[in-house]
């Protein structure tokens, strides 16, 4: 399966996972192979952040596919720790809520093509909080 740069953004854009779909899975991004296959060797690492399945889907699921549109390469399996790091150090800064003026930001970076803001720990935390808020807000249905 392969994905598009302009439907990659608006996944990124809305939350939605495109790791895995109806039992298909992304194995490549737009720029190269996830080493999804080596996540188990993180297991120390998730022990030592205490991290939840949630947490820990949210870095493999998430945050993976994000970064693979910054690196624009081949996203190796030495990598993984240091990016489990930084987004476990973003995710334990998470404010309560989300700053609007951060999120307005990312927003705009996203909307320009600049993924960047993946690298940096303040955007990173307060999309991980905007997220976790917008997953266990009820959802609206339209006309009601």
């Amino acid at each position: 399966m392969t994905v598009t740069e302009n439907a990659a953004n608006h996944i990124a854009a809305h939350g939605r996972y495109f790791r895995e779909h109806d039992g298909i899975r992304l194995q490549y991004a737009l720029h190269g192979h996830l080493p999804y296959d080596h996540t188990a060797t993180l297991q120390p690492l998730h022990d030592a952040y205490r991290a939840t399945r949630a947490t820990r889907d949210g870095f493999e699921q998430w945050f993976l596919p994000l970064f693979s549109l910054r690196a624009k390469t081949v996203t190796r399996a030495d990598q993984l720790p240091a990016l489990l790091k930084h987004y476990m150090r973003a995710n334990l800064t998470r404010p309560a809520t989300a700053d609007e003026a951060v999120i307005e930001v990312v927003r705009h970076s996203v909307s320009v093509g600049d993924p960047e803001w993946v690298t940096i720990k303040q955007p990173l935390a307060n999309v991980i909080a905007a997220r976790a808020r917008s997953e266990v807000a009820p959802r609206r249905v339209r006309g009601r």
